[in-house]
């Protein structure tokens, strides 16, 4: 049965007419930020006025001190303190007087003429390092009796190691230094009968004047202080972005410019009373929220009820329960989409049960032709890696028949070697027979035996060479593991057992590297990529009426891999060509019987074999490069 619908129209409205009181809430919000500017001018004002107070506070401190030092640097006993140390006891005290009245004063030093610390309060001031006060105090002492009072501000962090030793944050380096000149003379005006016997000097630290500003401030933030716009304190927090920023001019007595002194307030000290305000506020508007809310929920409870029913629908839908009967809801428009569901969920079944049969039909086919793949992939491996192992068998047969064509010349030349002793051996066995052996007859036979002998060797030598460099050569390749050798003593030996090969086409060879460096390595994979390297520039990249050359060098990287550079200038490649010259199979010399797999192999043993890599460079007719990158273990490092 069809219940009776309202339109779902109707109660979006009465959440619209809810949200009326949006406007109010903005309405409160733009009166209390008003209130809260004007505020923040009040705080301006307070902290401006607060802070200049600290600063004048600050300057008549300074100016005590100044006075108070003047006023001592002008008694006798404080000269004579400084040039004999009579009165040593009497300026102590008065040192120690000023130091009780004035904390800004890290330390007070009586010096004598000579840079040497007469008195010094505190006690550890004795051993300060004056070597940065020194051309101050020579300016002053060269003044000698017409020298007045200075002020000056100096980088010293040496004075901070041992005056301000027990501060743990990051201190300024920078000193305000007062400097009084010391002088024996019976009247108190400029006379020049006056000498001058040292200096007072007052050293207080950029540091301090920051704590005694920060002490007159409690409820403000020293961001920093400037002397001609330089910061003289230590990169100190920033002020946040709601900060009332002020700034004060400090005067120093003897000092030209003033320093500037930069003030931080936070806002929320300001607005403390409007913020107050604010949360009366805030809470009232919570209760009153909290009713709408109430009311708001019973709204939703009634919306939400028929999504629920109609999202429960739909998911017996999604999981392919479209037998159940139509759904009635009490909304139009819920009603409407349940019809279309409905409607939907019945073609759906049509569709569902037609698909299934296509599906089953296409997954036999597709198992059918899976199949077929995977023996065909299983024939094409097959066949692949008996061509990579006829390749490797063609390798073998190439260097037996080079070592065979090498070994022939020194074979042949020994057993010649051979004749010609055995034949003047059995001359001079005649002649011992017959006791007609002269002389002569005899030197000659040793002479020609001798040289016969040395042939002989020599010959022998060769030969034996050129079998151990092919043993070599040829047991890396048919056994592959890992061993230490001698990196350019085995691509020499490579180059030697393919130097038939080399001859036909009249290649130059050129090796470039370490001599003495040893690797642990694959060597067999060495041979067979130099191998397959130089018969692809034999074969695809020399002619052989032209002169060529082949270069090859090795190097080892900073982070400790293996470069290696082989170089022809044959004929070269076309960049089309050289995308797919690491490819199975590929060759642009199919005509004369090449199989394709030789720069393959290559690409896998430096890159399976050897975990490294390589890069092809080349154009046509500037010949071919290739760059290996290899990870070995260096037995023997290079010169």
């Amino acid at each position: 049965m069809k219940i009776g619908s309202v339109s779902f129209k109707h109660l979006l409205v009465v959440q619209f007419v809810l949200g009326a009181m949006i406007p109010t809430l903005l309405l409160s919000g733009l009166l209390i930020a008003e209130f809260r500017d004007i505020q923040t001018d009040e705080q301006i004002k307070k902290q401006s006025a607060q802070t200049e107070k600290a600063v004048f506070q600050l300057a008549f401190e300074l100016e005590k001190l100044s006075l108070q030092l003047e006023q001592l640097s002008l008694d006798s006993n404080a000269a004579l303190a400084a040039s004999s140390g009579v009165f040593a006891p009497s300026a102590r005290n008065n040192l120690l007087n000023i130091a009780e009245q004035q904390p800004l004063a890290s330390a007070l030093l009586l010096l004598d003429n000579k840079y040497w610390l007469a008195e010094a309060v505190p006690v550890n001031a004795m051993v300060l390092p004056l070597t940065a006060l020194e051309p101050a105090l020579a300016t002053l002492y060269a003044a000698d009796y017409t020298a007045t009072k200075q002020t000056l501000l100096l980088d010293a962090a040496d004075f901070n190691q041992l005056l301000l030793a027990e501060a743990t944050a990051p201190l300024s380096s920078q000193w305000l230094v007062m400097l009084m000149p010391l002088k024996l003379a019976d009247t108190a005006v400029i006379d020049p009968r006056s000498k001058l016997t040292g200096a007072l000097v007052a050293l207080l630290s950029v540091q301090q004047i920051r704590l005694q500003l920060e002490h007159y401030t409690p409820d403000a933030h020293l961001l920093n202080i400037y002397w001609q716009d330089k910061p003289l304190l230590p990169a100190t927090s920033e002020a946040q972005a709601d900060s009332v920023i002020t700034q004060a001019q400090l005067q120093v007595p003897g000092l030209d410019s003033a320093f500037t002194v930069t003030f931080a307030t936070s806002r929320a000290v300001a607005l403390q009373p409007i913020t107050d305000l604010t949360y009366r506020f805030a809470l009232l508007t919570a209760l009153f929220l909290l009713l709408l809310l109430v009311a708001g929920w019973l709204f939703v409870r009634l919306e939400i009820k028929p999504i629920a029913a109609l999202s429960h629908v739909v998911e017996r839908y999604a999981e392919g329960d479209f037998s159940q009967p139509q759904q009635h809801f009490p909304f139009t428009e819920f009603e409407n989409i349940a019809k279309v569901l409905h409607t939907m969920a019945l073609k759906l079944n049509e569709h569902q049960q037609l698909l299934e049969g296509r599906v089953q039909q296409r997954t036999a086919e597709l198992q059918r032709a899976v199949e077929d793949l995977n023996q065909m992939n299983t024939e094409l491996v097959k066949t692949q890696q008996q061509l990579i192992e006829s390749e490797k068998s063609s390798q073998i047969g190439i260097l037996v028949a080079g070592v065979a064509r090498e070994i022939t010349a020194p074979v042949s030349s020994s057993v010649q070697a051979l004749n010609a002793l055995e034949l003047h051996n059995m001359q001079i066995a005649s002649a011992v027979k017959q006791n007609a052996l002269k002389r002569s007859v005899f030197d000659n036979y040793l002479r020609d035996s001798k040289a016969a002998i040395e042939q002989l060797g020599h010959q022998l030598k060769r030969a034996e060479e050129l079998i151990q460099s092919f043993k070599a050569i040829a047991v890396d390749q048919s056994f592959e593991q890992r061993r230490n050798f001698n990196l350019y003593d085995y691509l020499q030996s490579v180059v030697l057992n393919l130097r038939y090969e080399l001859g036909q086409y009249q290649v130059k060879t050129d090796i470039q590297g370490d001599k003495i460096m040893v690797i642990q390595s694959f060597p067999g994979s060495f041979s067979r990529i130099l191998t397959n390297l130089m018969l692809n520039s034999l074969q695809h990249g020399f002619e052989r009426q032209q002169m060529h050359n082949i270069w090859l060098s090795y190097k080892l990287l900073a982070d400790g891999r293996l470069e290696i550079t082989y170089q022809d200038d044959g004929a070269g490649m076309a960049q089309q060509v050289q995308a797919r010259i690491f490819e199975p199979f590929f060759t642009t010399a199919q005509q004369d019987g090449a199989s394709g797999l030789g720069l393959s192999i290559v690409y896998n043993l430096v890159t399976q074999q050897l975990k490294g890599s390589i890069v092809c460079h080349s154009a046509p007719g500037k010949g071919t490069s290739f760059v290996l990158t290899l990870p070995v273990r260096v037995v023997i490092k290079p010169r």
